[in-house]
C-alpha cells in the first residue's frame, strides 16, 4: 500500500495523527466499531499500519481518542454561553446556531454517537459514548444553570429541558435536511441560519425580561 499523499488534497495538509482520527471517526460511524480494522484505518488515512498504532495503543485507545475528538469540539460551542458582556438571547442564538453548524460540518460524529447509543446496552463502546454524551450534556446544563444563578434566564426554566430542547430540534434538523424543503414554505436545507433564528424566536421567553446589561 502506497502512504504518499498529494499536497492538494485536504487531508494530506492534516497531521497524521488528524488524518487518523478523522478516518477513524468516518468509518466508525459508516461501519461501527467491529467492522473496522486498524488496516481499514490506516488506508483511509494513508498512513501505515505501524503510524496507526505510534500514535494509538490500539483500536480501544484510536475509538477513545475518537469521542475525545468529537466531545472537545462540541464543548467549543458550549463555551460561547459563557462569552461576556452578550445577553442572554445572543449567547443562546450563537450556540444554536454554531451547535447545528457542527452537526452539519461534522455528520460523521453525529452519526457515531447515535450508532453507539442504539447498540447492544452494556457494550463497552455504547458505555463509552453515552460517558461522553453525559458529560457534555452536564457541561451545557452547568452553563445554562450559571445564565439563570445570574438572573439572565427565567427563573422557572428547566436548563436540562431546556438543552434537550436546543439539542432535540438542532438533530431533527440535522436528520431531516434531505427533506425539509418539502415539510416547510419557510426552512430550507440549505439555509439552517433560518431554522436557527426561528428556533430562538420560540424560546425567547426562557430570557430574562427584566435582565439589564452590566
Amino acid at each position: 500500500m502506497s502512504t504518499a499523499v498529494s499536497g492538494s488534497d485536504p487531508l494530506a495538509r492534516r497531521g497524521a495523527a488528524d488524518r487518523i482520527v478523522h478516518a477513524a471517526r468516518t468509518l466508525f460511524a459508516e461501519r461501527g466499531y467491529d467492522g473496522v480494522s486498524i488496516r481499514d484505518v490506516a488506508e483511509r488515512a494513508r498512513v501505515s499500519k505501524a503510524n496507526v498504532f505510534h500514535h494509538f495503543s490500539n483500536k480501544m485507545g484510536l475509538y477513545k481518542a475518537v469521542l475525545g475528538d468529537s466531545s472537545d469540539m462540541f464543548e467549543e460551542v458550549v463555551e460561547v454561553l459563557r462569552e461576556c458582556g452578550q445577553p442572554p438571547r445572543c449567547r443562546l442564538e450563537l450556540f444554536i446556531r454554531e451547535n447545528l453548524a457542527l452537526m452539519l460540518r461534522d455528520p460523521h460524529s453525529v452519526n457515531l454517537f447515535m450508532r453507539q447509543m442504539m447498540s447492544t446496552p452494556d457494550n463497552a463502546q455504547r458505555t463509552l459514548a453515552e460517558a461522553n454524551v453525559v458529560e457534555g450534556f452536564r457541561k451545557l446544563i452547568g452553563n445554562l444553570e450559571n445564565l439563570q444563578a445570574e438572573h439572565r434566564l427565567a427563573e422557572d426554566v428547566d436548563p436540562t429541558v431546556l438543552a434537550m430542547t436546543i439539542i432535540g430540534a438542532n438533530f431533527i434538523f440535522f436528520r431531516l435536511r434531505g427533506v425539509v424543503d418539502q415539510i416547510s414554505d419557510r426552512f430550507r436545507a440549505d439555509d439552517p441560519a433560518a431554522f436557527s433564528a426561528a428556533l430562538i424566536d420560540l424560546l425567547d421567553a426562557t430570557t430574562s425580561r427584566d435582565h439589564r446589561p452590566d
